[in-house]
């Protein structure tokens, strides 16, 4: 992960959406904050975020889900994004 990365222009961010999921990867410790952590770090200034098993989530609006999902990780990659 750490050669390709570093030469990559552009990396893909698979996202967990289940229940528990996405909170354990965005966690301080999680995966998902550590693989955005060492892609900015080594160079990647910009991610395509996707989120993965969203048909596993209960939700009235598959919109709304989308927004929250969308906010949490928008604000954390703005605050490692090295393009800011």
């Amino acid at each position: 992960m750490i050669i390709g990365t570093s030469k990559a222009e552009c990396a893909v961010l698979i996202i967990d959406s289940t229940t528990g999921g996405f909170e354990a990867g965005i966690l301080n410790d999680g995966q998902t904050r550590e693989h955005t952590f060492l892609a900015f770090n080594l160079g990647v200034k910009k991610m395509i975020c996707c989120c993965n098993e969203v048909c596993a989530v209960a939700y009235l609006q598959p919109s709304s889900t989308s927004r929250i999902l969308e906010g949490c990780i928008e604000a954390y990659l703005e605050t490692r994004s090295p393009a800011r």
